[in-house]
């Protein structure tokens, strides 16, 4: 499987299979980037408001840091070296609502990947760095539990990405993501005068109260 059809699998059917080697070389990732592009650019059709331009840099950051990530669960003997090495490299862009974006393309996969990897070695050091992606990438890690401490200034800045954010905290059920005063303020006018909509949020949803006193 090359690096085009890994990411063609994972974006249309979220099943991929992983070579033990890869070395990619400008044509692979040209071909990888087509394929970003143009399910990019149908993906956000699908989405209430107009999401961020694509930032193609933070996009093929993710796409090849999410292979790797897959290729390291299933080839065990590839050593500690290797996984601190793939798993380290930075993301070429600056946090914003566009980087966001464009990182989840592929790493809306990130709960499936880290429910995966406990299954195989619930103690293995990959799942630190999952726990890190998950902090720092919010949009993209809702329902992944005991992920701690999450930044979410460049979710809240942009309608349509806090929109896609307050869509996976109500499927998922993920009342830690409320700890944001101003997400939870989003979650709110998101359910409207129905909060038993929330489902098990319904509850996490209601004035506390400090608030009801004030």
């Amino acid at each position: 499987m090359t690096y085009a059809t890994f990411l063609s699998a994972l974006l249309s059917e979220g099943r991929v299979r992983v070579p033990a080697h890869a070395a990619f070389g400008p044509d692979d990732l040209g071909k990888g980037d087509r394929v970003l592009m143009d399910f990019e650019r149908f993906y956000r059709l699908e989405l209430p408001g107009t999401p961020p331009s694509l930032d193609l840099d933070a996009a093929r950051w993710a796409a090849l840091r999410f292979f790797h990530a897959c290729r390291l669960i299933v080839y065990r003997d590839l050593g500690a070296d290797v996984v601190d090495s793939e798993m380290n490299v930075p993301c070429p862009r600056p946090a914003g609502p566009g980087v966001a974006w464009s990182v989840d393309l592929t790493f809306r996969f990130l709960p499936d990947l880290h429910r995966f990897a406990r299954t195989v070695a619930d103690q293995d050091p990959l799942i630190e760095h999952l726990l890190r992606w998950a902090r720092e990438w919010p949009l993209s890690s809702v329902g992944i539990a005991d992920v701690g401490p999450i930044r979410v200034d460049e979710l809240v800045e942009h309608p349509a990405v806090l929109a896609l954010y307050v869509d996976r905290i109500l499927e998922r059920g993920d009342a830690s993501r409320l700890a944001d005063e101003r997400v939870k303020e989003a979650v709110r006018t998101t359910v409207g005068l129905h909060p038993a909509l929330a489902g098990k949020l319904a509850e996490s949803l209601q004035p506390s109260a400090t608030n009801e006193m004030a």
